[in-house]
């Protein structure tokens, strides 16, 4: 019998795009309340899967493979036909 589950998470997979010098270059990031959460959970040593929806893009597939990186099983995830959320941010010189 497979072990049970200590963590599921569920909820937005998303990009953040954040620019530390006006706009000009953006670095990428997997990003996403419930999805950060899972991640912080798998690095505890917990054994955590997520479920949630990401595009059929290149944003969709770096989502994916980050956060099974991260040790969070990515079994549940779907990939749809929309684009993945993006969301964009810049940080000041002072952060």
């Amino acid at each position: 019998m497979a072990k049970a589950l200590d963590v599921l998470c569920l909820g937005e997979l998303l990009v953040d795009l954040v620019s530390k010098d006006g706009g000009r270059t953006f670095t990428c990031c997997a990003g996403g309340a419930p999805a950060n959460v899972a991640v912080a959970c798998s690095r505890l040593g917990l054994r955590t899967s997520f479920i949630g929806k990401v595009g059929n893009d290149h944003f969709g597939r770096f989502l994916i493979r980050a956060v099974a990186d991260s040790g969070v099983d990515t079994g549940g995830v779907r990939v749809g036909e929309t684009g993945t959320t993006l969301a964009f941010g810049y940080a000041g010189a002072t952060g």
